[in-house]
């Protein structure tokens, strides 16, 4: 779905309807996937699809490893799922039909309320937090902080109950000093926020 959304950006952004093209096909096959309906009447979805059937593939951990010291997975397709119908107009395809509709030269403000109200209302950066963002990074110009990342020395003997009881990504991992991609987005829109407030 996010993809749908880059490209109805990339559309209220150039004017060029041709991004709106694919998604009609998009929103129906979502629309036939569906596999649940949740207690808040949101659509429930698999992780993953068969390319080929549309059925739900479940992935097992197995106990076996690769010669990288990674786990193996085996995958299967839930062939006894049912697809449900959503009893209403999803929330993507609602908006899709509004951003379909917008008026020619209209695209611009669509595009501003859609996309950059994450920016409207937020404070803006003072010179103190500037300061505080820049005094934080090492001598390389870096954030570094400390990152949890795959152990391979865990998995390449690995202790499979463990892994069962509390999953691949919390048993074989290690913290590190690193850059996290998280951290580094915040700033820089912060930093961005400030340029253009001082510009």
């Amino acid at each position: 779905m996010s993809t749908i959304f880059e490209l109805e950006k990339l559309f209220l952004f150039t004017g060029d309807r041709r991004y709106l093209r694919p998604i009609p096909s998009a929103l129906e096959w979502i629309e036939s996937v569906i596999i649940g309906i949740d207690d808040d009447g949101q659509p429930e979805f698999a992780r993953f699809y068969d390319p080929e059937t549309n059925y739900p593939i479940i992935r097992e951990c197995i106990p076996e490893i690769n010669e990288e010291g990674y786990m193996k997975y085996r995958y299967t397709l839930d062939t006894a799922i049912s697809f449900v119908k959503y009893p209403g107009i999803l929330p993507v395809r609602e908006q899709y039909e509004r951003i379909r509709d917008v008026k020619p030269g209209m695209e611009q403000e669509l595009y501003d309320r859609l996309v950059c109200y994450r920016e409207k209302g937020q404070p803006e950066p003072e010179d103190k937090e500037m300061l505080e963002l820049i005094n934080i990074m090492n001598e390389k110009g870096m954030w570094i902080e400390s990152c949890t990342v795959h152990d391979i020395k865990k998995t390449m003997e690995p202790n499979f109950d463990e892994i069962i009881e509390k999953g691949f990504f919390r048993y074989a991992v290690k913290e590190i000093d690193g850059i996290s991609t998280r951290t580094f987005i915040k700033n820089m829109l912060i930093l961005n926020e400030y340029l253009k407030k001082n510009k």
